[in-house]
C-alpha cells in the first residue's frame, strides 16, 4: 500500500503566486486597456462652423490626432433630428467607410459627436409588404384577445357560485394584467369556501391549467402587438449616438432596442460595438467648458455634496426588478457606497417633492427623479459635476437655453457630465445609478461607465461630456 503523503507548503505558495499573478494581469490589462485619445474618432458637421471648433478646440485640448476629426455634410442649422435615410446613406455611411476603408480594424473605440450632429434618427417607416401583413396578424390578435378574456372571465366563476366576481374583466390588456395577480388570489380563496373536498380538488387542478393557459395567451398577445408595431414602424426611431453605436453590427432589428454587448464586458475583451459620446449643449462655449471642467476637475480633484433625490421612505427586500421600487433601492444603494467610499457629503431626499430651489450647495454627484420636463433649480455645480435625472424626454430640446428639459438646463446651470434620453426610453434603459457611479469611483472614464452599464444600444439615451473625463474625488 502506498503511503499518503501530506501536501507540502510549495503548492500553497504557487497557489498564492498565481493568484497575486492574476491580480496583476488583471490590473495591468486594464490599465494598458484603457480608453486612449488616439482611439477616439471626432465626428463633426462640416456645414456649422461650431461644429468645426469644437471638434478642433477637443482635439488640442485632449491630444486627439488632427486626422482623427471626421467632417460629414448633415446640414445647416442645429437640426435634433434626421431621417433614417440620411442617417443611413449620409451619416453611418460616412462614418463606417472611415472605419472599415482607411482605419486598422480596431483601431477607433469611441466615438464623439460633437454640437451641430442631430441628436435623433427618425422613425424607420412601415416594413414592405405591411399592407399583407398586418391585417393578417390583427386577426390572429384579436382572436387570442377574445380568448384571453374568455380566461380571465372563467377565472373569475371558479369558487363559491356566490362568491364570483361580479365585475367584468378589465377593458384593457395591460389593465387585465395588472389585476391577474388578485383575481388568482381572490379564485384560490373561492375554491377553499368549496364543502366538496373531490370538488376543491379539481377546481384547484383547473386553476392551475388555467393560469398556465392565461400566461401563455398574455406572451402570445404581447408578441404580436410587438409584431404590428415593428410592421408599422413604431418604435424604431433612436437617438443618433445609440444606433451609431452598432455602426459596425450588421443589419439587426431596429423595434425597439439591442442588448448592449458592452455591459460588463471586460476591456480587453473584442467587441463590434463602438462607445459613443457626445459633447453637445445649449452653446458651443458651454459645450468648449464641457472639456474644461473635466481637466480641471481631474488635476485638481473633486470636493463638495452628493445629491441624492429618492422616493419612497420604505422599500420591500426584494423589488420587483426594473420597477421605480427597484431604482428607489439603487438611489439608496448608491447613497451608502459614496458614504462608504468618498469623503463627499451625501444628503438624501426622500420625499415626493425634489430638493428646493436653490438648496443643493457645491453639488458635485447628483442623481434621482421624477419630474417630467421640469427642471428644479436647485443645484450649485461645482467644475467636473456628474449626474443624471431619470426621467422620459429629457434630453429633447438640447440646444435651448430655455427650456425646462433636464438635459439642457442641467447643462446651462452648470454640470459637466449627464445622461438623458431623446424620446420615451421606459425605465429599464437607464443604468442602475449606483453600478454607473460605482465605475466611475473604480477609475473608469465617463465612456466606459456609462457602456458597462447601460443595457441598450439602438435606443434612446446619450451620454453628455468628455468620454475621457475621469473622476478624482479628494
Amino acid at each position: 500500500m502506498k503511503k499518503i503523503i501530506p501536501r507540502t507548503s510549495k503548492p500553497e505558495g504557487k497557489k498564492i503566486k498565481n493568484k497575486y499573478l492574476l491580480i496583476f494581469i488583471l490590473f495591468f490589462s486594464s490599465a494598458v486597456l484603457a480608453l486612449e485619445p488616439a482611439q477616439i474618432l471626432v465626428i463633426a458637421n462640416s456645414d456649422v462652423n461650431e461644429s468645426i471648433e469644437l471638434a478642433n478646440y477637443y482635439c488640442k485640448a485632449r491630444a486627439v490626432p488632427a486626422e482623427n476629426i471626421l467632417k460629414i455634410p448633415l446640414g445647416i442649422g442645429l437640426s435634433e433630428q434626421m431621417s433614417r435615410q440620411r442617417y443611413d446613406n449620409v451619416f453611418a455611411a460616412a462614418v463606417r467607410n472611415e472605419l472599415t476603408q482607411k482605419r486598422p480594424p480596431g483601431q477607433i473605440k469611441c466615438l464623439l459627436t460633437l454640437y451641430g450632429v442631430p441628436l435623433k434618427v427618425a422613425s424607420a417607416g412601415a416594413i414592405k409588404n405591411s399592407e399583407q401583413i398586418i391585417p393578417k396578424l390583427t386577426e390572429t390578435l384579436d382572436a387570442k384577445n377574445r380568448e384571453f378574456k374568455i380566461a380571465i372571465h372563467r377565472l373569475s366563476q371558479l369558487g363559491r357560485a356566490e362568491m364570483a366576481d361580479p365585475n367584468p374583466p378589465p377593458e384593457k390588456f395591460e389593465d387585465a394584467l395588472k389585476s391577474l395577480p388578485e383575481k388568482t388570489k381572490q379564485a384560490e380563496k373561492r375554491i377553499q369556501y368549496l364543502d366538496n373536498a373531490d370538488e376543491r380538488t379539481k377546481q384547484l387542478a383547473q386553476l392551475s391549467e388555467l393560469s398556465k393557459r392565461i400566461s401563455s395567451l398574455a406572451n402570445a398577445i404581447s408578441t404580436l402587438r410587438a409584431e404590428i408595431d415593428k410592421c408599422k414602424g413604431i418604435e424604431t426611431s433612436a437617438a443618433v449616438d445609440s444606433e451609431l453605436s452598432m455602426v459596425l453590427c450588421g443589419d439587426y432589428d431596429l423595434y425597439r432596442w439591442q442588448k448592449n454587448e458592452l455591459q460588463n464586458l471586460p476591456s480587453w475583451m473584442p467587441a463590434k460595438t463602438l462607445m459613443v459620446c457626445r459633447l453637445d449643449s445649449p452653446s458651443l462655449e458651454i459645450s468648449k467648458g464641457l472639456i474644461d471642467k473635466a481637466i480641471s476637475a481631474e488635476k485638481i480633484g473633486l470636493a463638495g455634496n452628493a445629491y441624492i433625490d429618492k422616493r419612497y421612505l420604505k422599500i420591500s427586500d426584494n423589488p420587483v426588478p426594473y420597477s421605480y421600487e427597484y431604482y428607489d433601492r439603487c438611489l439608496s444603494n448608491l447613497a451608502e457606497m459614496l458614504r462608504r467610499r468618498t469623503n463627499l457629503k451625501v444628503v438624501v431626499n426622500s420625499n415626493e417633492s425634489l430638493f428646493p430651489v436653490n438648496s443643493c450647495k457645491k453639488t458635485a454627484l447628483y442623481c434621482g427623479w421624477y419630474s417630467v420636463k421640469k427642471y428644479i433649480d436647485a443645484f450649485e455645480f461645482i467644475p467636473g459635476a456628474v449626474g443624471f435625472h431619470i426621467a422620459s424626454f429629457e434630453a429633447q430640446d438640447l440646444r435651448n437655453a430655455s427650456s425646462s428639459n433636464w438635459c439642457p438646463a442641467l447643462l446651462t446651470h452648470g454640470i459637466t457630465a449627464t445622461i438623458g434620453p431623446v424620446d420615451e426610453p421606459y425605465l429599464n434603459s437607464f443604468p442602475e445609478p449606483d453600478k454607473f457611479f460605482a465605475e466611475l469611483l473604480d477609475g473608469k472614464t465617463l465612456i466606459e461607465a456609462f457602456y458597462r452599464t447601460s443595457p441598450f444600444n439602438s435606443w434612446q439615451l446619450i451620454l453628455i461630456g468628455d468620454p475621457l473625463y475621469t473622476l478624482n474625488i479628494k
